[in-house]
């Protein structure tokens, strides 16, 4: 996965500049550019996180709808959930209430977000790991 980091380099890498990869080095930690950040212990602290940088509550990420800014932490959350722990679609599925088709479609429109340099899914991805 890559992102932009901090403010000032999320808007050179919007210009094209470099951007971060997050490398799962054990299951105990990540390594975001070279910075260790703990692997969260479960899928609720991650729901904390990103319900906290959306500025809802972690059941609001069960809602249905494409409301912002429900949808876009959703997606965010899924994205995350693949991502970090590397869960099957089908326990996501029932952790989320999201069908397994529309996991396909979060993890691939926020990896397309990333590779677009989406400033809006880069900062929000950027607060979520402040918050981990």
């Amino acid at each position: 996965m890559q992102y932009g980091t901090g403010f000032k380099q999320s808007r050179s890498a919007a210009k094209g500049g470099s951007m971060i990869e997050i490398e799962a080095v054990k299951e105990s930690y990540l390594l975001v550019n070279g910075r260790r950040i703990t692997t969260p212990d479960s899928h609720s602290t991650v729901a904390k996180a990103v319900a906290d940088a959306f500025g809802i509550t972690p059941d609001d990420l069960k809602k249905k709808g494409s409301e912002v800014p429900f949808s876009p932490a959703r997606k965010i959350y899924v994205y995350l959930l693949v991502k970090m722990f590397g869960y099957k679609y089908e326990y996501i599925s029932r952790l989320t209430d999201v069908n397994i088709g529309n996991i396909t479609h979060y993890v691939n429109q926020v990896e397309r977000s990333l590779r677009r340099k989406d400033m809006y899914m880069i900062l929000k991805l950027e607060n979520v790991f402040e918050l981990l």
